[in-house]
């Protein structure tokens, strides 16, 4: 997680105790060390009790009844974007979703996003190299769909020959 750009230079160690005071209640970070704000993530995350002193000396958690010089409340964090993982479709994945006979496959190569192929899911061959999945006149390994290939979902999206971890 990052800062948001309206909070990026200081945390509220430097703003006078009765801006502070409207976030108690709320959950936060704090830190001793406002080096660590660079890094959200290695901060103490929870709720703030109390601020102490006129220029917010100090700031209390309540999870814990420490004391901490910096803090930052939740609201100027950007929340962390989820980071997608996949990987290849086995067999069985891939034959369930795509039937023999009946499904045509929009995908493009991912290196060539503007050449799309539409076409039927004939079926599949076993050779020298494994398993081929037959899509239109060509032939498709499992690992080579998913390393050098993206399809077209039912919503329009592009995504990976497979499974989201």
């Amino acid at each position: 997680m990052e800062l948001d750009k309206r909070f990026k230079v200081l945390p509220f160690c430097c703003f006078g105790a009765e801006k502070c005071v409207k976030y108690i209640g709320h959950k936060g970070y704090f830190s001793n060390n406002i080096a660590l704000f660079k890094n959200i993530d290695l901060c103490i995350d929870g709720t703030l009790e109390a601020v102490h002193g006129d220029e917010a000396e100090s700031f209390e958690m309540r999870d814990n009844r420490k004391f901490y010089r910096y803090f930052i409340p939740e609201c100027f964090v950007k929340p962390k974007e989820k980071q997608y993982k996949y990987r290849p479709y086995t067999f069985m994945e891939f034959n369930d979703k795509f039937t023999i006979g009946c499904s045509i496959i929009t995908f493009r190569r991912k290196a060539y996003a503007e050449l799309i192929h539409n076409v039927l899911f004939i079926g599949y061959r076993e050779d020298k190299e494994g398993l081929i999945l037959l899509l239109g006149n060509a032939g498709y390994s499992l690992e080579e769909l998913f390393n050098e290939y993206e399809y077209q979902n039912t919503l329009g999206k592009w995504i990976p020959f497979g499974v989201e971890e």
